[in-house]
């Protein structure tokens, strides 16, 4: 459509259209987030993320406070999560249709039982107990499509599943979710480009190597992940559900797209910043505009 056409161009955020800053490119990542720049409001309307550190109370609350019937429901790790800033950036311009509940490192499949081990334990909270209670929770929200995003390949990378088990996970969490949160159709949104070691190293090395490049598309430091992409759009196919690849807007035949505006799509290994969300976003509102 026009509008994922023009979030492509970078046009609805009104910069000038100029190559990332080199030292920009080497700063902490973190000072890229989102969130840390304060960019986005934290609106309980759109949902919640949950934080390890966060206790059942506090994370009850904020989840309940979000919107009821929306549009679109995401339910996710925390790609899930950047992936919901897309609907709702730029600020002020996009419909208030979307919620998600989403938590770091807990992908949104059935029978995830790892806890949190890569990151400090306050309380021994199991992935698993997430997903239901962002399930009992979505039962209430009466969504029109629910949305599964995660960082899918790196579960099978760090040899938590095989590509077969997450692919049998995925189908017994579509059918809870039809089962209990009832939403018209479930959409499958497929791995994000993956960089390694992180697409501000390999768009710094294209710099460095030619500073008067500014490459929009690269294929250097891309991670092949047309295997999980292929089993995730097999298995919505097979399960009733919808496959939306972000490859298809954020890629091309000279490789990924590597900024927006001034901006990369990525401030790590593949969690998309805002431009390159809403890009997505916008392409998922057209692909499911007559649902």
């Amino acid at each position: 459509s026009s509008e994922v056409e023009r979030r492509k161009s970078g046009q609805l955020s009104g910069s000038t259209v100029s190559c990332p800053e080199l030292n920009k490119l080497l700063e902490p990542t973190s000072l890229n987030d989102p969130w840390r720049q304060s960019r986005l409001p934290n609106d309980e309307a759109y949902g919640c993320h949950y934080y390890p550190q966060d206790s059942s109370p506090e994370i009850d609350n904020r989840c309940a406070r979000s919107l009821n019937t929306p549009r679109f429901m995401i339910l996710g790790d925390s790609h899930g999560q950047h992936l919901s800033y897309g609907f709702r950036w730029p600020l002020y311009t996009q419909p208030r249709d979307m919620i998600s509940f989403t938590a770091g490192g807990c992908p949104s499949i059935l029978n995830h039982s790892i806890p949190w081990e890569h990151r400090p334990r306050l309380t021994p909270i199991l992935c698993s107990d997430v997903n239901d209670f962002f399930v009992n929770i979505a039962s209430k929200k009466n969504p029109t499509i629910v949305i599964l995003h995660n960082q899918w390949a790196i579960y099978i990378d760090e040899k938590r599943y095989s590509i077969d088990q997450l692919a049998d996970y995925l189908k017994m969490k579509i059918n809870v979710v039809r089962e209990k949160i009832k939403p018209k159709t479930i959409l499958i949104v497929g791995v994000v480009p993956i960089w390694t070691p992180s697409l501000p190293a390999a768009f710094a090395k294209v710099k460095g190597d030619n500073p008067k490049s500014c490459p929009e598309y690269i294929k250097n430091g891309l991670v092949d992940v047309d295997k999980v992409n292929s089993m995730l759009s097999k298995v919505a196919k097979e399960n009733g559900a919808l496959y939306f690849d972000p490859h298809s807007v954020l890629c091309n035949g000279q490789g990924c797209r590597t900024y927006v505006d001034d901006e990369l799509t990525t401030f790590d290994y593949g969690h998309l910043s805002l431009p390159a969300s809403s890009i997505v976003a916008a392409a998922i509102r057209d692909f499911t505009r007559d649902i």
